[in-house]
């Protein structure tokens, strides 16, 4: 009959097992409202036309609350159409630092900046491959699908598997997200294996 402090000892490692579990479970599961552009939900500029905002009122709106994404994206794209280019640019910065989760910041910034040269095409890919992966829908954009094919070499173009290149995007972000959850699964179990040895070592050399 095993002493009856090892029992109590033996629920003690069985709870901090099934809490290390899940507590790596909770780490690794995909958070959706994070993904599918869900970060620019409050940006009117993906609801509204351009057409519907003047460069003054948006300059307007700027002196009042400089951190308005709206307002800097709007007067970026009126930037760009009058060839201010740098004044864009410095507009879609100033947007991705105000909301970093919003692709489009990300979006308009590799676009302008690979109009501004060479020099600026290392960001400009960072730029839009991070609006991708902030909005896996932009792969199907006429703008991207071009930035891509002029600034990557064509076995890189691809970066998708031949199975995933057919699947709709949100198949993808499904599969994506199966298996975040599978290695936190993992991850879990042989956290959880590890403190469930550690510990009941240390309660036999204490028993």
């Amino acid at each position: 009959m095993k002493p009856k402090s090892f029992t109590n000892g033996s629920r003690t490692v069985h709870c901090r097992c099934i809490l290390a579990t899940a507590c790596f479970l909770l780490l690794w599961m995909p958070v959706y409202p994070s993904e599918n552009g869900q970060g620019c939900k409050d940006v009117e500029f993906v609801k509204q036309p351009l057409s519907r905002y003047s460069p003054e009122s948006l300059r307007t709106r700027l002196q009042r609350n400089p951190a308005d994404v709206d307002a800097l994206l709007n007067l970026g794209v009126h930037l760009e159409e009058q060839e201010q280019i740098s004044e864009a640019e410095a507009l879609y910065e100033k947007a991705i630092e105000t909301k970093p989760d919003c692709y489009l910041g990300y979006l308009f910034a590799g676009l302008v900046r690979e109009r501004i040269g060479e020099k600026k095409a290392g960001e400009a890919n960072a730029d839009i491959h991070k609006a991708l992966t902030l909005e896996p829908n932009l792969s199907n954009d006429g703008n991207v699908q071009g930035f891509l094919k002029r600034h990557m070499h064509p076995p890189l173009l691809n970066y998708v598997s031949p199975i995933e290149e057919d699947m709709h995007p949100d198949a993808r972000r499904i599969l994506g997200a199966g298996n975040r959850f599978l290695i936190g699964l993992g991850t879990g179990v042989l956290i959880t294996s590890l403190i469930f040895y550690v510990t009941r070592r240390t309660q036999e050399r204490t028993a």
